[in-house]
């Protein structure tokens, strides 16, 4: 390491350990009865470093454990981190301690953040956006938005102009989350307030954010979308169970869930049960309806072609499925479904549409109905804007919709029963009419309703404030 470097490293350490000292203990009385003042010595590293190392030594609880490591090696610790810091400070005396932490900072910490300052938060609740899950186009620049995206960004939007929340991202490399500000970056540490997870988490962060929602002493609350590829695992052969598996995994440290569906919320429910076997609590799980408006549609985004449909005759009308055309049990189904209407001479086509927010000549403003084949589909979004677009929707009738919403239910593990459903929507127009007309009499949920809503499920840890009899929006 060369010496500008060097110094670097070393004036970031004094001054994490600096900020984070107030908060472990303000005065430290050495062995000789003489109070020692974190402020007096802010830009000596090694004397900070001595301070720390006794305070743990003589109050070696989780949260102090858990600040001391994050401040010393620049970026949160795992839970086995803690463990092994807890017996090192039942075990040694602070100058040992104050070594081994030298060593773990220079063994585990990031070298991406190790000249980077650190800023604890405590009366300010934190929201990190979670990973976008947009898909990469030709030009990178131009991004297709995926529905959790757009409804990311609006929750902030209005966060941010309501309440007092700092959002922070968790980059790749630096094993923590920052918050970059007049061109320097920031460590942003939760210590004793409310940290709220919007969208999924990034991959390799869920270890170390565990280990915050364990230890820190923060509150951890997530907005949720589903987790069927966990609850269907046997049915899939990709690389997302896993990926949902290490993600659920971390929100049993969490306290508070927020599903988007009821469906969701069922599946969260189970999996808070089985945490008992655990010793664990698990967290409390909510559901709250996402807006009932179309989420906004940026302009770059292009109409997309067609995947895969049956020979088309003059003017077929068109059932839109939303999703990745792949072989999953549940489309076997829909293809079955849709091979026997066409053994019986109906014509239509079947267009298949990501699952990005769709542009306003895309098929969704020709299509008669769409179908969701999920068993366990939880992706109400995907539903929501169906439905905003006045499109009906066949789903599976165990997703716990209010009736009378525009949704057909149907058992979508039975081919049969899936085409005739079908059937029905497409040779009787009085019965699309219907649907049309039931989410047109909808209650309308506006965006500024919805994260108003959705505050006070996951920071205040209540239902909304008003009419929270109506459908969908209780605990």
């Amino acid at each position: 390491m060369n010496r500008p470097r060097s110094e670097a490293v070393e004036a970031a350490l004094a001054q994490r350990l600096a900020e984070a000292a107030p908060h472990l203990s303000a005065d430290i009385i050495d062995n000789d009865h003489d109070p020692v003042n974190a402020r007096g010595v802010e830009r000596d590293a090694a004397a900070l470093l001595d301070i720390v190392a006794r305070v743990i030594c003589t109050q070696p609880t989780p949260d102090k454990l858990w600040l001391a490591l994050t401040a010393v090696a620049g970026c949160l610790p795992r839970a086995d981190d803690i463990n092994e810091a807890r017996y090192r400070a039942e075990t040694s005396n602070p100058a040992q301690m104050a070594m081994w932490m030298l060593d773990y900072a220079l063994e585990r910490g990031s070298p991406e953040t190790d000249t980077c300052a650190l800023r604890v938060v405590r009366d300010t609740v934190l929201v990190d956006p979670g990973v976008s899950g947009g898909k990469r186009t030709l030009h990178p620049e131009k991004r297709l938005p995926d529905p959790l995206d757009a409804l990311v960004g609006s929750i902030i939007s209005r966060w941010t102009a309501r309440r007092d929340i700092l959002c922070v991202s968790w980059t790749p490399g630096h094993e923590c989350w920052t918050i970059a500000e007049s061109g320097t970056t920031e460590i942003v540490v939760p210590w004793h307030t409310t940290v709220v997870a919007l969208g999924r988490l990034a991959p390799d962060a869920c270890e170390r954010i565990a280990g915050a929602a364990e230890f820190s002493g923060s509150q951890f609350v997530a907005l949720v979308d589903d987790c069927f590829p966990a609850a269907s695992a046997l049915l899939r052969a990709d690389t997302t169970v896993r990926s949902v598996a290490t993600y659920v995994g971390v929100l049993r440290r969490f306290g508070r869930l927020v599903a988007l569906s009821e469906a969701s919320a069922s599946d969260f429910r189970g999996f808070t049960l089985a945490l008992a076997a655990q010793g664990l609590d698990g967290p409390n799980v909510a559901f709250c309806n996402p807006p009932t408006a179309a989420p906004s549609m940026p302009s770059h985004i292009p109409e997309t072609p067609p995947v895969a449909k049956l020979p088309p005759s003059a003017a077929p009308p068109t059932v839109l499925c939303v999703g990745n055309l792949d072989a999953k049990s549940d489309q076997t189904a829909l293809f079955g479904a849709c091979e026997r209407l066409r053994s019986e001479g109906l014509r239509f086509e079947l267009f298949f549409a990501g699952t990005e927010v769709p542009s306003v000549d895309s098929p969704y403003a020709s299509a008669r109905f769409a179908v969701f084949p999920s068993i366990h589909e939880g992706n109400s979004l995907a539903i929501s804007q169906c439905l905003a677009r006045r499109v009906p929707v066949v789903c599976s009738k165990f997703l716990n919709f209010p009736p009378a919403c525009g949704i057909a239910p149907v058992d979508t593990s039975d081919d049969a029963s899936i085409a005739d459903v079908m059937r029905r929507l497409l040779v009787d127009d009085d019965a699309v009419s219907i649907l049309r007309t039931q989410i047109d009499r909808r209650r309308e949920i506006s965006d500024d309703e919805f994260a108003e809503d959705l505050w006070g499920l996951l920071v205040d840890g209540h239902g909304p404030s008003q009419d929270s009899s109506r459908p969908g929006r209780g605990a």
